[in-house]
């Protein structure tokens, strides 16, 4: 899917720049509200297909975005708990979901330079829950509320999913830079995302050994490729929204 004439980088991956900044995002977690319209469709979506969310998935473990706070230079997202069967019906449902029910699921993504100068990129496979069969960075996933909580934040997060997408521990990190935040424009989507770049000590051939190793493999199949293949790509291929912010910034290419 290339991109079209008289069309944005941001346009063709159905993702909006929020803000830029390399100064920590915050949190402010609130007490879940009650959704009574939103839960019925968690209820009504999946029993109508006889496939009810098993328990795990209403358990509410992750963080859904409310609104957002700019005090000077740094940026809060306030939001609550939520579940996953929440998110995904809120993505199914959004425009029917009254707005005080509303949230944006948070999560996070982070491209990965290795040694020799290659960055890293997943290609998802078929078997995951939303954006199946796209390129994206190198580690992402939604930002778990254990998480957010422990690190005020979401650097956790991000150490948590390098380790489960790659296989690198905090050891084999250089640097981690905090990106900016995004918001997905989809109308499939209900994300919003901070973004990161990291660089590791080592090269891309052991990242490739370390990563088949890695607990998510089943998420997708991990490659490297210089930054000019990357920026090629970025204008050639199908992305998920967050990833494709993420390059676009890194690469600095808006």
């Amino acid at each position: 899917m290339s991109i079209s004439p008289n069309e944005t980088l941001w346009q063709k991956h159905k993702v909006a720049m929020l803000a830029v900044t390399p100064i920590p995002i915050t949190v402010h977690i609130k007490t879940a509200q009650p959704s009574p319209i939103l839960d019925n469709l968690v209820a009504k979506w999946r029993d109508e297909k006889n496939m009810p969310f098993p328990e795990s998935d209403l358990t509410l473990r992750m963080f859904g975005a409310k609104s957002l706070e700019t005090i000077g230079n740094v940026i809060t997202i306030h939001g609550c708990p939520v579940s996953w069967g929440q998110y995904m019906t809120m993505r199914k449902y959004f425009s029917i979901i009254p707005e005080e029910e509303q949230f944006l699921q948070v999560a996070v993504s982070c491209l990965i330079e290795t040694s020799d100068q290659h960055l890293i990129l997943s290609f998802r496979s078929k078997n995951v829950a939303t954006h199946k069969n796209m390129w994206h960075v190198s580690a992402a996933g939604g930002a778990m509320l254990s998480s957010i909580q422990s690190s005020r934040g979401f650097l956790f997060s991000i150490f948590t999913e390098i380790d489960e997408e790659l296989n690198l521990t905090p050891i084999h990190i250089s640097s981690v830079t905090q990106l900016g935040l995004y918001r997905h424009t989809g109308e499939d989507s209900a994300n919003i995302e901070v973004c990161f770049l990291a660089t590791t000590k080592i090269s891309s051939k052991e990242v490739l050994t370390r990563a088949k190793d890695a607990k998510d493999t089943w998420e997708g199949k991990i490659s490297t490729f210089p930054r000019d293949e990357v920026r090629r790509m970025i204008y050639t291929e199908t992305f998920n929204p967050a990833g494709a912010a993420t390059i676009i910034t890194a690469l600095r290419l808006s």
